[in-house]
């Protein structure tokens, strides 16, 4: 594993980082102290296209080390060799890597410089790279340029940074994990949720509009993670499923299924989320079903609640979402939000004939409600969040995720809310509870959690 920064005691490892790609090539810096020669490749939808060692005078590592250490590398594009195949590729990712190895320097792959794409995006021999206003990278710039549902991609116009971490290598999913945090950290509470989906065997891409830490998360977010993109903080979670899926859209038939989650819920125990998956996914395929959430709610319209959605991979859905994504735009009002994009897609994939549902349906709920439970006569009369109404027969009913606003905020008003931790404890993991205790303390500046 690569490590994009470096200490002063630092006496063995590999370190390095991209720092940028521009008109004029790509520069950074590789460091390794196990002996080798300090050599990186250039790979191109995974054919090697060049090679430089790194010998070049880098005064802000030597000062860190305190030695000279002549790390740094410049490859000018005139030194890649770009062949036949890859000219006419519809598709284009670009790596680089350290040559002993083999492991993927992680850094600033966005293009930020002035530029353009030629053609309808067949790489050209003299490409040049797109605005430094739009950040676009070159999996964004070359997505599915030649199918023939090609349309112009939306450009996202703000700053973003992308970190290509590991392979994605297909299998039962990929996961657009998003995150926001207000002191930019990522808790304890995240990690535990993406530890947990990683160890059920998914692949995650991590998209956070905070600024966190990244040398301090480096090594957690390497271990889980395919793909880390920090973006400028614009536009609700929606608009971080879009640049998910415009930039991955290439990668999608690899897998069986894709997800987006986000942390606007706990999980509160590993083993109940692995049971939870399994339940998901055995009804996904098995009622062969096109998109399924874990909770559905019958507000406003029936839809599945946005921080849990699993698609199935097909031709249809795929070409459901192409139109559906490129018509997403920065909302600033929540309202709209959830009407349009929320609500919006339940309705839409409906109207398509597309077959969706939940883990947890909304109606079930409401039937199996006891009598004498707090809401009982209140859901029957009226439409109700599930995830806050029902939140007590969730967790009695397996459901491994409570939501963050509903322990932070309780806007409803939830009266029996100060049970959440016998019931979470009972059935969840004791350390996950914990973490939850800290994150939504320090979210209340200090107070006691209700």
């Amino acid at each position: 594993m690569i490590k994009p920064s470096i200490t002063k005691d630092a006496t063995s490892g590999v370190y390095g980082f991209v720092d940028s790609i521009d008109e004029k090539g790509i520069s950074g810096w590789i460091l390794d102290l196990d002996g080798g020669v300090n050599v990186v490749e250039v790979y191109i939808n995974n054919v090697k296209v060049g090679e430089k060692e790194a010998n070049l005078y880098r005064e802000d590592i030597d000062k860190i080390t305190g030695k000279v250490t002549n790390c740094g590398f410049f490859i000018a594009w005139k030194e890649v060799k770009i062949n036949t195949d890859i000219l006419s590729s519809a598709g284009f990712k670009l790596e680089i890597l350290h040559s002993r190895t083999k492991d993927i320097i992680a850094g600033q792959y966005v293009m930020n410089s002035a530029g353009s794409i030629g053609g309808k995006g067949k790489l050209k021999q003299d490409v040049k790279i797109c605005k430094s206003e739009t950040s676009e990278d070159f999996i964004s710039i070359m997505k599915n340029c030649d199918s023939e549902n090609y349309r112009e991609t939306e450009v996202f116009s703000m700053n973003m940074t992308l970190y290509k971490l590991n392979a994605l290598k297909g299998g039962i999913g990929l996961v657009c994990f998003v995150h926001y945090d207000r002191d930019d950290i990522l808790d304890d509470c995240v990690k535990n949720y993406i530890s947990s989906l990683r160890s059920f065997g998914y692949d995650i891409v991590f998209v956070t509009t905070s600024n966190i830490d990244m040398a301090k998360n480096y090594d957690f977010i390497k271990e889980n993670c395919a793909m880390c993109i920090i973006r400028e903080n614009i536009g609700y979670d929606f608009y971080s499923y879009a640049i998910f899926y415009t930039m991955l859209r290439i990668y999608l038939n690899l897998y069986n299924t894709f997800i987006f989650a986000n942390d606007s819920v706990y999980l509160i125990s590993e083993e109940l989320l692995h049971i939870f998956l399994q339940k998901l996914n055995r009804k996904l395929f098995e009622q062969n079903m096109d998109c399924i959430g874990a909770l559905s709610s019958c507000e406003r319209a029936y839809h599945i609640q946005s921080w849990f959605v699993a698609f199935k991979i097909s031709e249809n859905i795929l070409r459901f979402m192409d139109d559906f994504v490129r018509n997403i735009s920065v909302q600033n009002n929540k309202e709209n939000i959830i009407n349009c994009y929320e609500v919006g897609i339940s309705q839409k994939l409906i109207q398509n004939g597309f077959k969706i549902g939940a883990v947890y349906e909304y109606n079930d709920l409401v039937v199996a409600l006891e009598d004498n439970h707090p809401y009982c006569e209140h859901v029957r009369k009226h439409y109700a969040n599930p995830s806050h109404f029902f939140w007590d027969k969730l967790i009695n009913s397996d459901f491994p995720f409570i939501k963050r606003e509903l322990l932070v905020k309780n806007p409803s008003k939830i009266v029996n809310i100060g049970l959440w931790k016998n019931l979470c404890v009972n059935k969840g993991n004791r350390n996950f509870i914990k973490a939850i205790e800290n994150n939504i303390r320090r979210l209340l500046n200090g107070n006691s959690v209700c």
